[in-house]
């Protein structure tokens, strides 16, 4: 996707080609340093200066901003797999795709421990995470990814009018990186994203450089593949084991009822009782009572996943590795303070 136009000669027309992508200018003026806007680029130099943060941070094709022929979204690699809702296209996904990659390379660049590999059976790293924690929940799953050298945080400040993908996981130099964006916010859904990415990479369905961006996870209207479906059974049986689970028999169960039996059966079998019930949800069409008793059964931390994701992200990466601007942008997509 390019903006096409006079030479980008100045800050402010730079600034005009890249609003052009569906970049506001308003997000622009709140992800740029604060000296970059006192004190705007006026000379050759700065400018090109200029030019190579906005790509970096923004996921920007910098070869064509330096061409000074307007903004490009930056393409990446390997081409990008785009496991999408069959109404999203995927010229839709492109701008969240090289955003989401940008930031999944400032992260990397913060990570120090070395990459193990993630065992191809989901039972394997279920019980590693039991071991630990005694249940696999949003938390004990992130903590164990990070012990393994995969860095896992959450895009909460993407420009509004970029479709939002669910999840992403890329390579940057070896290391695997998950970014997720979904827009529900309960723990639940998180979990499973997180728990499909990991599929992704213990299945080895990740190239290098290569980059999966999975658009809707949760829905039966995506479009088809063997990888999905392996992604998808990886991260069932690791957030509830291989065997058949125990859901409330009454499937008209709400409320209160519906909550009690979902945290016992939840405890009798060690699984995380926000999935149990995401699971009771789908079996039974019951995504109202769902949405409802989703919050009777969960403590505050859980009801917002993306915040929980990013506090385990900031306390895990290694600020002091980053530029300044770095620091700055991984701070502001995952609304967190830097360390």
């Amino acid at each position: 996707m390019h903006c096409e136009g006079k030479q980008v000669s100045d800050f402010n027309s730079l600034l005009t080609s890249i609003s052009a992508l569906g970049i506001e200018r308003r997000y622009l003026l709140r992800v740029l340093p604060e000296w970059m806007l006192a004190y705007p680029p006026t000379s050759t130099t700065e400018l090109v200066e200029a030019k190579v943060l906005l790509s970096t941070i923004l996921g920007l094709d910098l070869e064509a901003l330096l061409s000074g022929h307007g903004a490009a979204f930056a393409t990446p690699p390997s081409p990008p797999l785009f496991k999408r809702a069959l109404k999203v296209s995927a010229e839709a996904l492109t701008p969240a795709a090289a955003m989401f990659g940008a930031l999944a390379r400032s992260v990397a660049s913060a990570v120090a421990s070395q990459v193990q590999q993630l065992p191809a059976d989901p039972e394997m790293l279920r019980v590693e995470v039991l071991k630990s924690t005694g249940l696999v929940c949003l938390e004990s799953l992130l903590t164990a990814l990070w012990q393994h050298g995969i860095p896992v945080v959450h895009f909460s400040d993407l420009p509004d009018k970029f479709s939002r993908p669910d999840a992403m996981v890329m390579d940057v130099g070896g290391r695997p990186c998950v970014v997720v964006g979904g827009k529900r916010q309960h723990a639940a859904w998180q979990l499973f994203y997180v728990a499909h990415e990991a599929g992704h990479i213990a299945l080895g369905h990740l190239t290098e450089n290569g980059l999966i961006l999975d658009a809707d996870i949760d829905t039966s209207s995506v479009e088809k593949d063997d990888e999905e479906d392996e992604a998808n059974k990886y991260g069932l049986s690791l957030l509830a084991g291989s065997r058949a689970i125990d859901l409330p028999a009454n499937p008209s169960l709400t409320g209160t009822p519906l909550a009690r039996q979902i945290s016992k059966l939840a405890r009798d079998q060690a699984i995380d009782a926000g999935h149990l019930l995401l699971r009771f949800a789908a079996q039974n069409n019951a995504w109202a009572a769902a949405g409802q008793v989703l919050n009777l059964i969960s403590v505050d931390e859980q009801k917002d996943g993306p915040k929980l994701i990013n506090r385990i992200a900031r306390a895990h990466l290694d600020w002091g590795n980053m530029t300044d601007e770095g620091r700055s942008f991984v701070a502001r997509a995952l609304c967190v303070e830097a360390s």
